[in-house]
């Protein structure tokens, strides 16, 4: 059995290298369910890697990862940090989860790449075992300081999302699956205008990806955040949440990575000015 060696140092940057001045921008992802490991390898040469090294190699592999090694080559994110819950883990943290900064200069890219992160995401848990998804946890960054219309002629995040929603096109009625999303952020934050803009009535058919039901939106106690991005959330200041309940087009990982896409483009549009916990569940059943 061979053991993959860690990626190089000059492979995983940060995003100050390669975006510019300013803050770097971290996004972060945790996968929640029941989860058991596939049996290592144990065939003579057979590779073993960790949720890093794999995570790496699938964000290369898709382009996704900006390599400081390669010139011409900045793709979208440099490698932070990943791992997996052991056996004994409390069920309440993430089977796995991943954190990366974002590397691609915020002009070039409307969307944040939250659907390839939860994808790539997702491909390494399948890789490294069997887990049955019941949550998503993500963390988006401050929205940039920028509105729509700032945008190169032609580049419109909304158009992004519709593109992606055709994916769902041929969906089964019977698939659309129950969800609960609640929204974290700091105090100061106005999370009544998000919702408003979330709750207005859908403008396209690509908006049925995801329906919210009006009367079903709370304040609700804020979840324990991650210890990994507690600094980046700003857990040591007051933090509020929001609940909102509606129906996906299917319970799936790409579905779930639409609504985070989705979120994050009606939070900038909202002016939210703070990174922004979603957590993406499906409902307990009674």
């Amino acid at each position: 059995m061979v053991v993959m060696g860690p990626p190089s140092v000059t492979q995983s940057v940060v995003g100050r290298e390669h975006g510019g001045a300013g803050p770097a921008r971290t996004m972060w992802a945790g996968l929640y369910g029941p989860y058991k490991a596939h049996p290592l390898p144990r065939s003579v040469g057979a590779m073993e890697a960790d949720a890093y090294q794999l995570f790496f190699a699938r964000s290369a592999g898709m382009r996704w990862l900006t390599d400081a090694a390669l010139v011409g080559a900045p793709g979208l994110w440099g490698m932070n940090d990943a791992g997996l819950a052991s056996a004994d883990t409390d069920p309440a943290q993430p089977a796995g989860w991943f954190q990366v900064v974002l590397t691609d200069p915020e002009i070039a890219h409307p969307l944040l790449p939250v659907q390839p992160l939860l994808g790539c995401a997702a491909d390494v848990m399948a890789r490294l075992g069997a887990l049955a998804l019941t949550s998503v946890q993500v963390l988006l960054p401050a929205a940039p300081r920028r509105t729509t219309a700032e945008l190169p002629s032609g580049m419109r995040a909304v158009d992004g999302l519709a593109d992606t929603a055709g994916w769902f096109a041929n969906c089964d009625p019977g698939s659309r699956a129950r969800v609960s999303v609640s929204l974290t952020c700091r105090g100061t934050c106005d999370l009544v205008a998000l919702t408003t803009s979330l709750l207005r009535p859908p403008r396209a058919p690509w908006q049925s990806t995801v329906r919210w039901e009006r009367a079903a939106q709370e304040a609700v106690e804020p979840p324990t955040v991650p210890p990994h991005i507690a600094h980046e959330l700003g857990a040591d200041e007051q933090i509020q949440s929001l609940r909102l309940d509606g129906d996906l087009v299917e319970w799936s990982i790409d579905a779930v990575a639409w609504v985070a896409a989705y979120l994050a483009h009606v939070a900038h549009d909202a002016g939210l000015t703070s990174p922004l916990l979603l957590t993406i569940s499906q409902p307990l059943v009674e």
